[in-house]
């Protein structure tokens, strides 16, 4: 099924783009203008394809119903609780909640980057439905950003204790913890990263795994191992694995041209090298297991580090490159980077297609509200939930593309009970 596509969800990047190549991109007020009017556009929106989703659990946290009951995690439901205990209606609680986490986001990315625009360019079109739909998810992205960097100035513990309490939030929060007790386990150690390995064998490297993709979907193919892992993961996704998809493609190309603007910076930069160890490791991971929905949502974390990674890496290039002698590297760079940002409008395109939640665009500065959200309150009988089930939308249920994979194209049914990233 296709969706329309409203024009606002198109216009906002290309506004970045527009800022990146103008004379301005450096200017302090373009952080404000870009962060204001995005908090305007998105925050402020009705849009979301889990907007009645989360509606439903915080109907269930006014009503009083458990953590247990809720069926969400300890942290997110005590955030939700807090917002009934200062009166806050589902439409505010939205409101302020996305407002901090953009703001907590953005003020993350800025820390790491110059070219802010063009950063965001790739977070408004590659990962548009974090800032509007995947609340606990949107929460460990913003947060683990900033105590990535935080960890990178040397804030090690620190870093680590916070991210081990967003775990309290959304599974997702393991995977910035893994890398950080790795890596602070490999200085303690005093062992070299291997980062110059990864670029170096970049090719055998992911050979191997997509050959371990391959065996695992083969593996999952049989009764006792796929038992195994449909167990494991329960109601919540399926264990159908999928060998070749357009989310494999776009993150494939993406690791590979940010590999090579890696190897052709020879940066020695310490936060540089840790966010592409970082970056490459849990891209890699995700080809290798071919479980597309959980892996994608897993992994976006690492994701979104492409925003971040890819103007830093196009700095470092420009400064350690002498035109002189690889003029023709930089022209490479230039059309690769050109490439990069034309795949992601194209994902932006494909997920505003196959992705309900989107259309029609409705914001509540526009003084636009939900038609049916007195009825809502009221617990029509499409939205009825008792303690102890799982919400249900209506009788037949509905299809929801939800995570990275939705980012990237790949399209799942998962039941309403695991909305919400």
């Amino acid at each position: 099924m296709s969706y329309h596509i409203e024009p606002i969800f198109l216009l906002y990047p290309l506004l970045c783009l527009l800022v990146h190549f103008s004379n301005i991109r450096q200017k302090r007020g373009v952080f404000f203008f870009l962060t204001a009017l995005f908090i305007a556009v998105y925050s402020f929106s009705l849009n979301g394809s889990d907007f009645d989703g989360y509606y439903a659990h915080f109907n269930m946290v006014e009503r009083g119903v458990s953590a247990v009951e809720n069926e969400q995690e300890i942290g997110f439901y005590f955030l939700m609780k807090t917002a009934v205990f200062l009166g806050f209606d589902y439409l505010t609680f939205r409101v302020v909640m996305l407002t901090v986490l953009t703001l907590v986001l953005f003020a993350s990315i800025r820390r790491f980057t110059s070219d802010f625009a063009l950063s965001l360019f790739f977070v408004s079109s590659m990962f548009v439905i974090y800032t509007i739909s995947a609340y606990r998810q949107y929460i460990v992205i913003a947060f683990s950003l900033y105590w990535v960097y935080l960890y990178c100035r040397g804030k090690r513990r620190l870093a680590i204790m916070t991210t081990a309490l967003l775990l309290l939030f959304h599974i997702t929060a393991i995977l910035p913890l893994c890398c950080m007790l790795f890596d602070s386990f490999r200085q303690k150690r005093k062992v070299k990263r291997s980062t110059d390995r990864f670029q170096r064998h970049f090719t055998v490297i992911l050979i191997a795994a997509l050959v371990i993709r391959v065996v695992i979907a083969f593996l999952l193919q049989t009764g006792i191992v796929n038992a195994i892992v449909s167990g494991v993961l329960g109601l919540h996704a399926s264990a159908t694995p999928t060998l070749f998809s357009f989310g494999l493609v776009s993150r494939l190309f993406f690791l590979a041209v940010i590999t090579y603007f890696f190897r052709l910076s020879n940066t020695a930069d310490h936060t540089i090298r840790f966010l592409f160890w970082y970056y490459f490791v849990s891209i890699i991971i995700y080809i290798a297991i071919p479980l597309e929905f959980v892996m994608g949502r897993l992994m976006n974390n690492a994701s979104i580090l492409c925003a971040v990674l890819i103007p830093m890496l196009k700095r470092e290039v420009a400064r350690n490159v002498v035109p002189l002698v690889n003029g023709y590297r930089l022209a490479a760079v230039t059309r690769l980077l050109f490439a990069l940002e034309l795949a992601a409008f194209a994902i932006l395109v494909n997920q505003l297609l196959h992705q309900n939640g989107y259309t029609p665009y409705m914001n509540v500065l526009l003084g636009d509200r939900p038609a049916d959200l007195a009825m809502r309150s009221a617990y029509s009988p499409a939205m009825d939930i008792t303690p102890g089930d799982q919400p249900v939308l209506n009788a037949v249920g509905n299809s929801y593309t939800t995570g990275v994979g939705a980012i990237f194209g790949d399209q799942f049914i998962i039941p309403y009970g695991s909305l919400g990233g």
